[in-house]
Order: C-alpha cells, then structure tokens, then sequence
C-alpha cells in the first residue's frame, strides 16, 4: 500500500508486520529506509537472518524484537483533519497495535501514532517501542550525520558510522528531536516526538553490514529505536505515542528544532586569527510552506561586548526546501578569546527558534603554528642539495615529505585546526620513517616537528569552543 502527498511517498507492507518500507522525499526521489528483501515471506516466529530488519516497525514487549516484527496486520485508508493515510492493526497474545500513518498534500512530513491495547483478560506489560533503519542521501556513508540536543542543552554532533560498534543512547530532550543529515548532499531526515519527551529515550546505532548473509558492498546505516518506559496494563487500558519524520532539503546540519521547523548556524571551524574573513551561515528549513521571516545574528566577546548585531530578511521557501542567510565578518584586530554567536529567527512577534555557538579568537596561537610551519618549510627547502638526489628512495621520501608539508600548510592557511593536527602527525610520521632509512641529511626538521608538536599540544589541551 502507498502514501502519497505531492513531496512525498510512503510504502507500506501490512503482511510484513504493517511495515513502512519507502520513505521517498519526491524531489530527490531516494528512498530513506534501508529494505532487508530477504525477509519478505517470514513469519512472525521463524527465525531471524542476519542482517538487521529493514523499514519501520514496531516491537512491544520485554523481548527483542518482539512478535509484531513478521505478524500479519490488516490494513484500510484513512481521511481525517491532517490529511490521508493508513492504519494498521495486529494483534497477538491479548496486545493489540494501531498504527496510523499520515501524510498532508503539500508537505514532506509523515505523522505516525500507535496505540497499544490490552485485550486480554489480565493485566500484562509493554513498552511502546518503534524501530527504523535509516539511510540519507545519495550515498549513505560516513557523510550522515547525527544531530540532537542533549539534556544540557548543547547539540551533539555524531558519526555513529565511524564510531565504535556499541550504540549510543541518546535522551530526547527540548522537544524530543533527533536529526540524521547527509552533510554533503544538504539531506536531512528529521525525527520529533509529539509526545511527551520525558516518556521516551531514543537508541542511535551506526550499523555496518555482516560478513553472512549480506553484500559485502552494502553501505552503512543508521538504527534508530525510539523506547518508551515499560509500562503494566490493566485490561482494555491503551498507551498512545505519537511522532512525525520530517524530510528536508538545503541544510547541512540542525542545531534546533521545533514545531514550526528547524534551524541552524554553521561557523566553518572553531578557532580564527587576526585578520580572517569569517562566514556565519543561518539555515531554517521546515517540511511545510513557510512565510518570509527575519534573522538576527549577535556576536558578544567574552566581556559582554557586541562585536556585531544584524537583522536581516529571511525569504519564504516551499514545504522541505530551506532559505539561507550569510553573513560575512572579519575578526580584525578583536582580542584573544572566546566568542559567542547567537542567531534567531522570528516571524513578527513570533519567535521561530534560535541557536548560540561559540568559536575562538586564537591570533597568539596561529601565528606560532605559522612561523613553525614556516621553518619547517624552509629547512626541508635547505637540504634539497645535502639529499642524494641520485638515490631514488630517497627522492621518494623527499616527495612525500613535501606532500606532506603542502597539505599541513593548507589546512592552517584554511583555519582548519583539526586538519592541522592530523597533517603534523603525518609529517612527523614521514621524517622518522626517513631517518629510520638512514636518511641523515635532514638538519633541523625533527626539531621543526618537535616543535609544531608543542604547539599544537598546547592547542589541544585548551577548552574546545562550544
């Protein structure tokens, strides 16, 4: 069976345990749910393939997965106020599961609500439970990346992909969202809870493919679990959750989210020097049609001065497109330190959202790093004559030693800190290596390296901007 508005379609397989298979934003038609083809045909009780599950589902209960994953639903259309759709509606062992799943003409919004139903004659437990796997983009690789707010208010920035197997739980909080965006495509998959957020945690897990039973050129995806507490039913007693994923188009990371849609302020790295050209980017970007609107962008120093304050207009965009604002500033003779920049975003008197991250002011710091790349750079330029040039390993080394140093050299030119630390280490790598080849014409650079090394050590014990 098929959802669909004018921006977005939505397959469902209600044999497959109501399963919701396609999530496909039309203007960029790719398909966001990761499909497991092998298991169509199976049972509630036959046993599991590797390979993770595929779609959206749900899995009450106290077990993994449950017996809904594979259980027959019976399906029928819905109309109502929010627009058209489907219910779905299983049951087994006294639980009954209702699932409505909406879509609006004209918006890239799908609204999901389960009810669980106890139909039995004793009390029995459940948790409301809904289990997706997720990819986004054109490729969904190590580029997707996951954003949410934690308890304490910051945005944490993830690549469960590259991280370690284990998940990661995260606590919904500030409304309950949780974004995966493909950071190079400018897509994002959107997930928010209309429930309340204190009812529900949602489990993140970067998945890789298993050498059995899958194509060893499967890509990466993300499982996304959104739990609620266990809770005992009386007889005929129900629990209701409800949630939407948003699909949008344009942004490249999400620092909020509310209601009303999402928005981000994008500062290219977190540390700057005298001088430097800094561009702030504010995106919102929201699944239904949005009016014009205005941004206001603040930078305060440390002191409590304001470096800069801007209004600005913010063109109206079509459901799941996004608008942006750049604004460029230059750091000029500011002082040292931590900066806060703060962006909001109001429609008349109406507040949209807002965000405030932090960068750094590191003039002191760059030109250090600097002047010992600099060094470094002339005394690799010296030997160029002391090296046996005849000797080709040996002029091998000497490329790589240059390649090295050019691209340490552009990533500091580029404000690029982490870049910078990464591409030292390789040229500390590359003139041990030479010297271990009893390559010893090389006067002064491990030095050189020794000491950019203190410098950036210097850099990476500072407090990291926010």
């Amino acid at each position: 069976m098929v959802i669909d508005s004018s921006l977005l379609k939505v397959g469902i397989v209600p044999e497959l345990g109501g399963r919701i298979v396609e999530l496909i934003p039309k203007k960029v038609y790719k398909n966001y749910l990761r499909i497991v083809p092998h298991h169509f045909g199976l049972g509630p009780d036959d046993q599991i393939p590797p390979g993770g599950y595929g779609g959206i589902f749900d899995c009450p209960g106290e077990t993994w997965p449950g017996g809904f994953w594979a259980l027959p639903y019976t399906a029928k259309p819905i109309t109502g106020d929010d627009g058209v759709g489907v219910r779905v509606v299983g049951e087994r062992d006294g639980l009954r599961i209702t699932r409505d799943m909406v879509v609006q003409q004209g918006e890239s919004r799908l609204i999901v609500r389960v009810k669980q139903t106890n139909v039995g004659d004793t009390d029995r437990s459940t948790m409301a439970r809904l289990h997706g796997e997720f990819r986004v983009g054109t490729t969904a690789d190590v580029r997707d990346v996951a954003f949410w707010r934690a308890g304490d208010g910051s945005v944490v920035e993830l690549c469960p992909l590259l991280s370690a197997a284990a998940p990661t739980t995260v606590a919904i909080a500030d409304g309950g969202w949780l974004a995966i965006v493909d950071t190079v495509e400018g897509e994002a998959l959107v997930h928010r809870l209309r429930c309340p957020a204190e009812e529900c945690r949602v489990l993140l897990q970067g998945c890789k493919p298993e050498p059995t039973g899958q194509s060893h050129t499967e890509a990466p995806w993300y499982s996304l679990g959104r739990l609620g507490a266990e809770k005992r039913l009386q007889p005929g007693e129900s629990i209701e959750t409800e949630e939407e994923f948003w699909t949008l188009k344009g942004i490249t990371r999400i620092d909020f989210c509310t209601e009303t849609g999402a928005g981000a302020l994008d500062i290219p790295y977190a540390r700057f020097g005298s001088g430097d050209d800094l561009l702030l980017t504010t995106i919102f970007a929201a699944p239904v049609v949005t009016e014009a609107a205005t941004v206001e962008l603040t930078i305060v120093a440390e002191d409590g001065d304001v470096v800069l304050s801007t209004r600005r207009p913010l063109a109206a965009f079509a459901a799941g497109e996004s608008s942006i604002v750049r604004v460029a500033w230059n750091t000029g003779a500011h002082r040292d330190g931590i900066y806060r920049a703060t962006v909001t975003f109001t429609r008349g008197d109406r507040p949209l959202g807002a965000v405030t991250r932090q960068f750094e002011i590191a003039a002191a710091l760059i030109d250090e790093a600097e002047a010992a790349v600099a060094e470094l750079r002339r005394t690799l330029d010296s030997v160029t004559t002391d090296w046996s040039e005849e000797r080709l390993a040996d002029r091998l080394r000497k490329a790589v030693l240059n390649g090295c140093v050019a691209a340490l050299e552009t990533a500091l030119q580029e404000r690029n800190f982490e870049h910078v630390v990464d591409r030292s280490s390789h040229v500390a790598a590359a003139i041990d290596r030479a010297v271990e080849r009893r390559v010893s014409e090389l006067p002064g650079l491990q030095a050189d390296a020794l000491r950019l090394g203190q410098i950036l050590e210097r850099y990476r014990s500072r407090p990291q901007p926010e």
